[in-house]
């Protein structure tokens, strides 16, 4: 693709500095591997077989997906140890048996029932036991009665091996400043820690303990008792982690670039092209409500953060200022795992010069 300025790009569209990536991806791989703890990132933020060759490169020993889809897409392309991050019910057991026969994959379980009907396959599978260290998502507690026979019913099934215990602090994404993400950090080790003291206890060996969100892996105590970190959003970050202090407003490589297509004086506000289909319904951080994505400015030191946007309809996002019609903007999302979504495929932009673009893989629609 031949260099290109922004002014020649369709908006909306999703830009995405390949600087800022690389060095975000460096920086972490860098990070797990003084820790001495394998990388197994999360690509649902990416969703781009591309980037997930360059956490390969970089050393990540396998990658964690959020769909089967994902996990297709990815297993096509020669990537060949994943994580499903996603509770099994047996309406995927096709699905998996196939993907099982081909690749290691690692399914997640927190029921009796999940394992059954996974013992009831003929592929292969590592299986995971999901934990809750807080976020009250899916996952069985640490003290659950449970546990212990799960364990077991994985070990006695000559199809399923027992990888480990595995939790997602998710609850980090509501806490401010590095001291409330260390407790959460806390929080999920004490978890993993408690349930592999149980079940050691009843005699059952525990291979690893798989952890870690962007936050927790950025301000978290490594290595701690971890075996492996599967952060997703590290790659881009956005406003969100500006707002609980995991990345400088420098670390943010995705924006939206976005056209003003009306102007007016009373009351003074500007409408984009940027709307809920472009930049996700994502509130963003209570404390900064109402806030559907915010504008970088260029300022004299680098960029900063301008007005936000109030509110956004299905394809319009509103400010509350007047801007010059037809002038171009761009939007740094609240939360870039929900904008990837919404768009096919990267613009990649490198010193404000548009170099390329890299498709996204994602569930058909």
């Amino acid at each position: 693709m031949p260099v290109l300025s922004l002014d020649d790009v369709k908006t909306p569209a999703l830009l995405l500095d390949i600087d800022v990536l690389r060095e975000n991806l460096l920086r972490m791989a860098a990070r797990a591997r003084g820790a001495g703890i394998r990388l197994r990132p999360h690509i649902k933020t990416h969703a781009c077989l591309r980037i997930g060759r360059m956490q390969q490169e970089l050393g990540a020993q396998g990658l964690t997906v959020s769909t089967l889809r994902e996990a297709e897409l990815f297993a096509d392309a020669g990537f060949d140890d994943l994580i499903w991050a996603f509770p099994f019910t047996r309406a995927d057991g096709a699905r998996v048996e196939a993907l099982g026969s081909r690749i290691s994959l690692g399914v997640l379980v927190d029921s009796l029932e999940a394992i059954e009907w996974l013992a009831a396959l003929s592929s292969t599978l590592s299986i995971w036991i999901e934990l809750d260290c807080g976020h009250h998502r899916s996952g069985l507690d640490p003290k659950a009665e449970a546990l212990i026979p799960l364990a077991r019913a994985i070990v006695a099934s000559p199809r399923l091996r027992f990888a480990g215990l595995l939790t997602h602090p998710g609850q980090a994404y509501a806490a401010r400043g590095s001291e409330e993400v260390r407790a959460v950090a806390r929080a999920e080790t004490a978890a993993l820690e408690r349930a592999k003291r149980r079940l050691q206890g009843a005699g059952l060996e525990v291979p690893a303990l798989s952890g870690g969100s962007t936050p927790t892996a950025w301000l978290g105590e490594l290595p701690g008792s971890l075996d492996e970190l599967r952060p997703g959003n590290y790659c881009f970050h956005d406003r969100t982690q500006l707002a609980i202090g995991a990345c400088s407003l420098e670390d943010c490589a995705l924006t939206v670039l976005s056209t003003v297509i009306s102007s007016q004086g009373d009351p003074p506000r500007s409408v984009l092209d940027a709307g809920a289909l472009a930049l996700s319904m994502d509130p963003g951080p209570p404390e900064l409500s109402p806030a559907m994505g915010w504008l970088l400015e260029e300022g004299p030191d680098g960029p900063r953060l301008g007005p936000p946007l109030r509110w956004l309809s299905q394809e319009h996002g509103v400010l509350d200022q007047r801007l010059p019609l037809g002038q171009r903007v761009r939007i740094l999302p609240n939360h870039a795992c929900y904008v990837t979504s919404c768009f096919e495929h990267y613009v990649l932009v490198s010193e404000a010069r548009v170099v390329g673009r890299l498709p996204i893989a994602r569930e058909p629609h």
